[in-house]
């Protein structure tokens, strides 16, 4: 695999902050740390859920490593946040949307949201698009993982055509057969073909855009 750097992109690394979180909309309050460090908070169904610390150790993770510092979240279950996680070398990953979610705050962080490229993906897309947005919450990039070897379906592009005003970049990361026999924490192992490995220079350039205030773009 190319690496061309990929790994350790020092000028998109933002400063230390505190770790996102998910903001109960009937309540402002966050969840200082024993370290007074605020931590993510997900309130999903009435559970606390856990912090962004315990997510990323979860995932064998540590936030101080290098890697791209976005805050991953899918669209819908099987969205392939987990492999694009490992790909980008990112701690932070907040599972899937759900209506249930409150308000992200990425505290500085890139977010980058993550979908296939199915027909009924793309319809997960636009309520996740609409919730996270409608919350005030800016979206760096949305990754289309595609689902197979063939093209993206007419009725999956129509709606992704809907929402791309309302993100920073759309990126379109090819299908790679290899990420099907490995596993999510290890798809950074896989060998990628020269598209896939530009489609993560991309993401990586949406999220350093996205800090710098540059204009939406869309890529693929």
């Amino acid at each position: 695999m190319e690496s061309d750097g990929l790994h350790s992109p020092a000028s998109i690394r933002p400063a230390r902050f505190p770790s996102p979180q998910f903001v109960d909309r009937r309540s402002t309050r966050t969840t200082p740390s024993s370290s007074q460090e605020v931590v993510a908070v997900m309130r999903v169904f009435g559970h606390r859920g856990v912090s962004a610390e315990e997510a990323a150790a979860a995932h064998g993770n540590d936030p101080s490593d290098e890697g791209v510092q976005a805050v991953l979240l899918g669209c819908h279950g099987g969205a392939g946040a987990s492999s694009m996680q490992a790909l980008l070398g990112t701690p932070w990953n907040l599972g899937c949307y759900s209506p249930e979610l409150r308000r992200i705050e990425t505290f500085g962080r890139p977010l980058v949201l993550v979908a296939r490229d199915s027909a009924s993906a793309a319809a997960r897309v636009i309520e996740a698009v609409t919730g996270v947005t409608t919350a005030g919450t800016a979206i760096a990039c949305l990754v289309i993982i595609a689902d197979g070897s063939g093209p993206e379906p007419k009725e999956a592009t129509g709606r992704l055509r809907l929402i791309e005003d309302r993100v920073g970049t759309v990126v379109r990361f090819p299908f790679v057969a290899g990420l099907r026999y490995a596993d999510a924490n290890e798809a950074d192992k896989v060998e990628l073909p020269k598209k896939a490995v530009r489609a993560l220079t991309d993401i990586h350039a949406a999220c350093a855009n996205a800090m710098s205030g540059s204009p939406n773009e869309l890529i693929g």
